[in-house]
């Protein structure tokens, strides 16, 4: 081998990773992997061959591969830092279109990677910015000519927190799915800024990238994005200059043109659903049009598109707290949460929707909408709603004694032993 290797980069579980320097003191990395087992090592001349394989610039090359002192290495360029340490330091939302397209490649080309991480995705400096190389294809497949089979413990398949749910059993049967789902959670980590990425938090998400970053994270493989071009069109075009100026009037005209088609379909309103998702920070769609969203279109986005358009009602509940309240604006919102109420079975809603209205009918003194909140609590059959209308009222007691006039006398006697 005609290099010297020096300082130690970076050690794990793979093994090794130094700076080391050619005869004309070219400076490069190179990686000597930790080998138990002959699983080890089959995995190392795997990854070996699918870099080979793959020729992109945002796909890490391997310069040289051979044995050093009865060890295997290859040789690769050295980078300035990883996606993760990138991301601490920059916006680095730019860059993200530079994984998708190594990605696009790689899958075009028959290879799955199944341990995409910001840490195996490196980064280089390039006059004044960033080139991004994916590397580590060490859990990496040709997803049709590859006979070799990796064995072992499902642990040891995929990063907690960018492993998709299926890699939990095993890597065998995962397909290019998995690596969509982990573009997931890095773009998640890259627009949240958050270091935990195991759960989406929606609330940290800026409401452009929901919609992409829940659809690519579904823990169904048949509900996510069918390919990674797929996945960037929707991010090119929240992320485009040319994106719509005034969505408010798309959604107007959605809507429209739904009620004239009287087609109310899981199809036919999922570009609806995606659309106010996308653009809950615009103050007309979100306090003016997503209230009045009539009942015919309301039941489709609850019944179709549930999982996108709670995110839609929690961002409304959310922006409650912010706008001053006319008082018959009051009445609009409580309107609104019965309608949602009586046309859901979700519990987590209708929880919501029974810890908002007290509040904001004692708090802005409103008959309506202590009217509604006792039309739903004289109805209520469901124990933990019950106990849930108890403590909150518990913890009030003029809220309590504005509620209670407008409940019947039929009401769970949990509740009326509190009043």
């Amino acid at each position: 081998m005609n290099y010297e290797i020096r300082n130690l980069i970076d050690k794990g579980g793979f093994g090794e990773v130094y700076d080391c320097v050619d005869a004309v003191g070219n400076v490069y990395a190179i990686k000597i992997p930790k080998i138990e087992e002959q699983e080890e090592e089959k995995r190392f001349n795997r990854e070996i061959r699918i870099h080979a394989a793959l020729c992109h610039e945002n796909i890490l090359p391997i310069i040289e591969d051979g044995s050093y002192k009865g060890h295997p290495y290859y040789i690769m360029p050295i980078a300035n830092c990883n996606l993760d340490n990138l991301i601490k330091n920059i916006d680095t939302l730019d860059l993200f279109s530079q994984i998708a397209s190594g990605m696009i490649y790689a899958h075009e080309n028959g290879v799955i990677h199944r341990d995409l991480t910001p840490r195996n995705i490196l980064a280089f400096k390039k006059n004044g910015g960033y080139i991004l190389k994916i590397c580590d294809f060490g859990l990496g497949k040709f997803s049709i000519r590859d006979s070799t089979v990796i064995t072992g413990s499902a642990d040891s398949f995929g990063t907690v927190g960018y492993m998709a749910p299926e890699q939990r059993g095993g890597v065998r049967d995962v397909d290019h799915r998995a690596d969509i789902y982990a573009l997931g959670k890095i773009l998640y980590k890259i627009v949240s800024g958050t270091e935990d990425v195991i759960t989406i938090n929606n609330d940290k998400i800026p409401s452009e990238f929901r919609y992409i970053i829940n659809k690519a994270c579904a823990d169904d493989v048949e509900s996510r994005f069918n390919s990674v071009k797929d996945m960037m069109e929707d991010f090119n075009l929240v992320t485009s200059p040319f994106h719509v100026s005034n969505p408010s009037h798309i959604v107007r005209d959605e809507i429209t043109n739904i009620l004239d088609e009287n087609n109310f379909s899981l199809e036919r309103t999922a570009d609806l659903a995606k659309m106010i998702l996308e653009n809950t920070s615009d103050n007309i769609i979100i306090n003016e049009i997503v209230p009045k969203i009539p009942e015919s279109i309301l039941k489709s986005l609850l019944n179709n598109h549930y999982d996108t358009f709670y995110f839609v009602i929690k961002d409304y509940d959310n922006s409650i707290d912010i706008i001053g309240l006319p008082f018959g604006y009051c009445d609009i919102i409580a309107d609104f949460y019965k309608n949602l109420y009586d046309n859901t079975d979700s519990y987590e809603l209708k929880e919501l929707i029974i810890k908002r209205l007290p509040k904001l009918g004692y708090e802005n003194n409103r008959y309506h909408v202590g009217y509604v909140f006792g039309q739903i609590v004289n109805e209520l059959t469901d124990d933990s709603l019950i106990l849930t209308v108890r403590d909150i009222l518990s913890s009030d007691e003029q809220m309590a004694n504005f509620c209670k006039d407008y409940f019947s006398k039929g009401i769970p006697k949990i509740i009326s032993s509190i009043l």
